[in-house]
């Protein structure tokens, strides 16, 4: 007799019958013999088909193994492997082909670990990934509604960014309108269901479904919004079609699935061979789905196998016809045994934990941790043109986000402001501002002692993106800022996005301090001698590497070992040659610093919004479901419902407009953001009614700007950046 502990197997003579009654080849394989004909009458734990699976790599929850210390039975060892069955699939998946390890496949995808591509095991945490749409058959993937979440994204649909210092890009254009459609499509399917339901976000029994809802369309707008390197933009696009896929699950579950579930009658329903299926170790489980159409496939331990079981079919496990072949240089990012919390591995890989070298583990609330590996989450925002505001806000009176932070002292320490920047620019560099922003600058009374002490101030104190004043100015070293940043620009939105995809955790950067005014300055005049765009003769050499490798490490950014000169870009146009570089050319048109003065001042706008909102509702605190309620209601705020945006908009809107009709809907989603922080003038937004006539939106206009202002102030000790109209 010869035993494998590798391959689990069993040498038996010829014919020889097992300690189960189950003949085996001399190689130990199990031949398993029909015992009925076709379409006869089953029961859940009967076999349609059923195939033996000789080990399994990983613990399942529930799962038994046969002891390991039975000995000799009959004279021969005990099999200590599996069988898998099934009542209503005439085939079975090759589990030996699992593993307990999860790694990013080359597709951007997670071979048999990702639910969208292979069937899962079933655990009540997840119970609704059986439920998941299987890739339709070839022939009817081109007319398919859906048929962008099954779509392989490779290089031909990815666009490297013109002029960008690094390899970064975005999902070619037509696609991403596609992908937006699609977006709106199934948050609209989402709400109809709440609506019709009389749910509200907060019932326990959509928690999972607006989880996953928030997840595809934050999913979304991080390929709507700023490039990326390929693999991020792969990993994102898989991320948002899982989300997709869970979304439309849920819904199936809750309109087709559950009533079926509730009216079971012992009568098995036909089989829908749409959706994916699952399996189990739990009997009553696999009887259940046997009657409501489900596939399934139960796994027994061989010591179950019984010779009342019915078998009709006797089949090979199939392998996986899905990629397995691990990212390069990517790292493993789970490992451990079979349950919900496995399932969820890669739900919870959302863009910007999924680092390469990097991963982090976040758990569930009520859930406990795993000793294991996983990712936590991330997300920006979502986007659409005409996205409309969230219409189910709730008023301030039923807040689910609780009291805003407010500080209960102020900085005991005297700090330098600078005054000027509560004041608009006089230079023909920069775009013009709203009549009410600019009072709304003014009113803030800009003293020190106001400024209130908390942990995040430090932290962002800074800009994200430059400071819009610094290049107001006329003169020294302001053009060389200025083309330094349209060389950073693309990178600058990519690592901002990189920070996570839950909007609250792109406030900080690495968990350092957002840069001054000042290093920016210094960043870019040093990007600037490697671009070309200067002389590089400042001071000796070793305090230039210093300086260099100081500004690179706070900016994350890599300066190149030799100068480059490339095209400089600005709305997908070359504004300056790589030749006029050369020849010392740097002058670009008024027009566009214009512009680019503009879209810092807006980003800058946007981003500072953000961290506000998270200062005084820390996201860290809220509920999932909370936390996508106010991330909404921050997005609702800003044209196309998104925080960072690479391209240049075609009309003026939003809350800086000229035309009040074009800020009316923005500026009613900032009255009912405002409405819920502190002081009175957020009690005096909340009676405001929205403003339908030009007079009640300038109304609001005349309470929440100054407010605004003046609460940035106080958190954030500097003036913030405000919006200002596009230029023409």
């Amino acid at each position: 007799i010869i035993f494998s502990d590798a391959k689990l197997t069993v040498e038996f003579p010829d014919g020889a019958i097992d300690c189960y009654g189950i003949r085996r080849t001399p190689g130990g394989k199990a031949i398993f013999e029909k015992t009925v004909d076709l379409d006869p009458v089953l029961t859940g734990v009967d076999a349609y088909s059923i195939t033996e699976l000789p080990s399994l790599p990983y613990d399942v929850a529930g799962l038994k193994r046969d002891r390991l210390d039975q000995g000799l039975v009959n004279g021969y060892e005990c099999p200590r492997g599996f069988f898998v069955t099934s009542a209503n699939m005439n085939w079975v998946p090759d589990l030996g082909r699992d593993s307990p390890s999860v790694y990013v496949r080359q597709d951007g995808r997670y071979g048999t670990h990702d639910f969208s591509l292979w069937p899962q095991w079933y655990f009540e945490g997840t119970y609704y990934m059986p439920f998941v749409m299987k890739k339709p058959v070839p022939e009817d993937l081109p007319t398919h509604e859906y048929r962008l979440l099954w779509h392989d994204f490779k290089l031909e649909d990815f666009v490297l960014e013109p002029g960008a210092v690094s390899e970064i890009g975005m999902v070619r254009e037509d696609l991403r309108k596609e992908l937006v459609d699609l977006k709106w499509k199934i948050h609209y399917r989402v709400l109809d269901f709440l609506k019709e339901h009389g749910f509200t976000q907060h019932r326990k029994e959509v928690r999972e479904l607006m989880h996953s809802n928030r997840g595809q369309r934050f999913a979304n707008i991080a390929l709507q919004c700023a490039p990326q390197t390929f693999l991020m933009t792969l990993l994102t696009f898989t991320t948002f079609q899982r989300h997709a896929l869970e979304v439309l699950a849920i819904l199936d579950f809750h309109e087709k699935w559950k009533p079926i579930e509730d009216t079971l009658d012992g009568t098995p329903r036909e089989v829908d061979l749409s959706i994916m299926g699952c399996f189990t170790c739990d009997l009553l489980i696999a009887q259940r789905f046997y009657e409501m159409g489900v596939p399934y496939w139960l796994v027994r331990p061989m010591s179950q196998f019984s010779k009342r079981i019915k078998i009709v079919n006797v089949v090979e496990p199939e392998r996986p016809d899905i990629c397995l072949e691990i990212y390069p240089g990517t790292v493993r990012i789970w490992h451990g045994p079979a349950d919900a919390i496995r399932n969820r591995a890669c739900q919870h890989l959302r863009l910007g934990n999924i680092q390469v070298g990097h991963t982090a583990y976040e758990y569930r609330p009520g859930e406990q941790p795993a000793n294991t590996q996983t990712p936590s989450s991330l997300a920006p925002p979502a986007t659409s043109s005409n996205a409309p505001p969230p219409s189910n806000a709730p008023t301030p009176s039923e807040s689910p986000f609780g009291a805003p932070y407010c500080p209960l002292a102020c900085v005991k320490k005297g700090r330098q402001i600078n005054l000027d920047k509560f004041k608009d620019p006089a230079s023909p560099r920069c775009p013009d501002s709203s009549p009410f922003w600019k009072i709304a600058l003014e009113t803030v009374n800009p003293a020190w002692q106001d400024v209130y002490e908390h942990r995040n101030q430090s932290l962002l104190r800074g800009y994200a993106f430059m400071d819009p004043h610094a290049l107001c100015s006329d003169g020294g070293r302001t053009n060389d800022y200025f083309l330094a940043w349209l060389v950073f620009r693309s990178t600058c939105l990519s690592f901002t996005l990189q920070a996570g995809l839950q909007v609250f955790s792109g406030i900080t950067k690495r968990e350092l301090a957002k840069p001054s005014t000042q290093d920016w300055r210094d960043f870019l005049f040093e990007l600037a001698g490697f671009y070309g765009l200067r002389e590089r003769s400042d001071g000796p050499p070793g305090k230039r590497q210093r300086t260099a490798a100081s500004v690179s490490s706070l900016f994350n950014f890599q300066m190149p070992t030799t100068p480059q000169f490339i095209d400089i870009c600005w709305k997908g146009r070359v504004v300056l040659s790589a030749a006029s570089i050369k020849a010392g050319w740097l002058t670009v048109a008024n027009n566009v610093w214009k512009e680019v003065v503009w879209d810092l001042f807006e980003h800058n706008f946007r981003l500072e919004l953000l961290a506000l909102d998270g200062c005084l509702f820390p996201r860290d605190l809220m509920a999932d479901e909370d936390m996508a309620l106010r991330d909404d209601m921050v997005l609702a705020v800003f044209p196309g419902n998104t925080v960072l945006s690479n391209t240049y908009p075609t009309k003026d809107e939003g809350l800086a407009a000229k035309d009040w009709q074009a800020r009316r809907k923005y500026v009613e989603a900032f009255r009912l953001l405002l409405s819920y922080w502190p002081g009175q003038e957020a009690e005096i937004l909340q009676k405001m009614s929205p403003g339908v006539t030009e007079r009640s939106v300038i109304e609001v206009e005349k309470v929440a700007y100054p407010f605004y202002c003046r609460t940035f102030f106080r958190y954030l000790g500097r003036a913030p950046c405000t919006p200002h109209r596009l230029p023409a």
